[in-house]
This record gives structure tokens, C-alpha cells and sequence, in this order.
């Protein structure tokens, strides 16, 4: 937890010098993507991959498309499932091997990404060695279970 605080504030006060001084410079940056992410949703929605893009694409009204940026239609229900499935997949992931576990997080993060288009399915790649590594060991040696079984190791 310490070491995520030191980054968030070394990423801060880094952005501040970029800025030129600007101390709100995260609230201008979100001012930006507040203003694109709609049009960007619009033109590029149809490569999602993400749940909360893909679930920003399912609207009932004006009022779920007038949302600030990123909380467009349904993406809030997408947010939830897939903060739910993360938080299913990180006690076995804790479990395993640290090269392991960070190949299968970054699959996990494209689950969550709120602008994840196909191209960032590329993010993917680690995670199919891990899984043509497990297909080539014989069952029961450390082979390891996907998301759908909450990322368990099998025995």
C-alpha cells in the first residue's frame, strides 16, 4: 500500500512540473476526457471489449446518455461485474507464482478498462502463454483454472 502511495504522489507531483506548475492539473485532464470520451464512445464503441464499454453501449434514455464521461448507459452495471470478478480472482492469484499472477492481471484490467478497444487485447498475450504452459503440463502440476472458476489452481 505504501509503495501504491509513493507512486500515485511521485505520478502527482511529476504531472505538476509537465503542467507548468498547475496544481489542478488533474482536474483539467478530466475536463479533456469528459469532453472526448463521448464522441470517442460513439465513433470506436463498436471495438469494445471491456464491461463498461461494452455496457455504455446499452442506454434506456437520454438521461443514462447525458452521463459525465465514462458512466455512460449501463457502464456502471459493467464497472460492478468487473470489479466483482477481480475481486473473485485475487486470493488464488496471491497464491501463485508473482510472473503468473501479473500475466493474469493485466487480462483482469481489460476487464475494467473504461475505453479497452481491440487493439488493447494485445494485453491478452501473457495470459495465453500461461495458459499454453498449463496445457502442456500434465494435470494436477500446477496447472491453474481460469476466471470462471474464480482463477482457483486445479489440484
Amino acid at each position: 500500500m505504501a509503495a501504491t502511495t509513493v507512486g500515485l504522489v511521485a505520478h502527482y507531483l511529476i504531472g505538476v512540473v509537465v503542467a507548468g506548475g498547475n496544481i489542478a492539473w488533474p482536474l483539467d485532464w478530466l475536463t479533456t476526457v469528459s469532453r472526448t470520451a463521448s464522441v470517442d464512445l460513439e465513433i470506436n464503441g463498436w471495438q469494445a471489449i471491456s464491461l463498461p464499454a461494452l455496457f455504455a453501449r446499452v442506454s434506456f434514455s437520454p438521461l443514462t446518455d447525458a452521463a459525465p464521461a465514462g458512466l455512460q448507459g449501463l457502464s456502471v452495471l459493467g464497472y460492478g461485474l468487473a470489479a466483482l470478478a477481480i475481486l473473485l480472482c485475487i486470493p488464488a492469484m496471491r497464491r501463485m507464482p508473482l510472473p503468473r499472477a501479473l500475466a493474469l492481471s493485466v487480462s483482469l484490467g481489460l476487464l475494467i478498462m473504461p475505453q479497452a478497444w481491440v487493439y488493447n487485447a494485445t494485453l491478452l498475450l501473457p495470459a495465453v502463454a500461461v495458459l499454453a504452459v498449463d496445457a502442456r503440463r500434465p494435470a494436477g502440476r500446477g496447472r491453474t483454472a481460469g476466471c470462471s472458476s474464480r482463477c482457483t489452481p486445479l489440484a
